[in-house]
């Protein structure tokens, strides 16, 4: 994962100058007086932030743009010329904050703007990448002190909730003029994710086995998940060393699961790894963890919640043994 980051800061260096002179004198000003006829522009990355945000700002006119709408994983978004001119010339900017969106940091940091409101969604609560018992860590840090905070925060729907509440503050301090209709909005919408919650804290707990990545972490923290996975949710790794592919076999058979979940994007040759060599030949099932959902997916109606309570369907079905 780090080099992944190392890469991105080398094209950040190399593009910059050009998306600077796209952009510079051209930011909206995030004002309280905001012109009708001059629409709020916001830019999210992670596909949640974006539908929360379109959500939020339904009716207001507010111009939102989603960088990952090409469904490139948000790992390995790699970004142009012209994504940096559209975070330079933005009014809000709504990005989680970690370690594989730095390049956004760093390009407010470089580019600095009174008028532009930036938003991490990543604070002081976030949960650091934990290794479980079994899990395959990266090789590649020379400081093994050194920790990463895991980025897949909309995962779990109470701190969707929370997020919630810090884009409707944003999106009124650079709107002023359309703040009731931000408060409603939000407060319906999080009305929305209260249900969602409720149906999740019913279907959750239990002992999940994921031969594959596992961004699931909040979820499974407030929701009383146990898990044994193959990887963190931010692992760069993809092929699992004899050793993990025996203890996930070996903690299949020993809890007998009836499912083994993967998540997408996966080629789910892991998982048919490890069923294959449980006796009592488990499920494979497939969970969204909303890190590539593209624009064509968008318009074909997906949505945070939608996603969600798919996932929680197909958790509902996961076996409560104690591990």
């Amino acid at each position: 994962m780090k080099g992944v980051v190392h890469l991105k800061s080398r094209i950040i260096s190399l593009i910059s100058a050009a998306a600077l002179l796209t952009s510079c004198g051209t930011a909206q000003s995030a004002s309280y007086d905001r012109d009708a006829d001059d629409s709020l522009k916001v830019v999210c990355t992670a596909f949640a932030y974006y539908d929360w945000t379109r959500n939020i700002a339904a009716g207001s006119g507010t111009e939102i743009t989603y960088l990952l709408s090409d469904g490139v994983d948000m790992h390995s978004f790699q970004p142009t010329a012209r994504d940096l001119a559209a975070v330079l010339e933005c009014d809000v900017l709504i990005y989680g904050g970690g370690e594989s969106e730095q390049w956004l940091t760093d390009a407010c940091n470089n580019s600095p703007d009174e008028n532009r409101i930036v938003l991490p969604l990543l604070d002081d609560d976030a949960l650091a990448e934990e290794i479980v018992e079994g899990m395959q860590s990266e090789e590649e840090s020379d400081d093994e002190d050194e920790t990463e905070s895991d980025e897949h925060i909309w995962l779990s729907p109470k701190r969707a909730a929370l997020c919630c509440e810090k884009i409707e503050k944003a999106l009124t301090e650079a709107d002023g003029a359309h703040a009731e209709l931000y408060r409603s909005n939000d407060e319906s919408y999080i009305g929305r994710l209260d249900v969602l919650d409720k149906k999740c804290s019913s279907a959750a707990g239990g002992t999940i086995i994921v031969a594959d990545r596992f961004p699931f972490l909040y979820l499974a923290r407030d929701y009383g998940i146990d898990y044994y996975a193959a990887f963190p949710g931010c692992s760069a790794e993809s092929e699992a060393s004899f050793e993990t592919v025996s203890f996930l076999t070996g903690k299949c058979s020993e809890t007998d699961a009836k499912t083994i979940y993967i998540i997408d994007g996966s080629d789910g040759k892991l998982a048919n790894t490890v069923a294959g060599g449980c006796e009592n030949a488990p499920e494979i099932k497939e969970l969204d963890s909303m890190q590539s959902v593209s624009a064509s997916e968008i318009e074909s109606g997906a949505d945070y919640i939608g996603i969600m309570e798919k996932n929680i369907g197909i958790l509902s079905g996961a076996d409560a043994s104690n591990g």
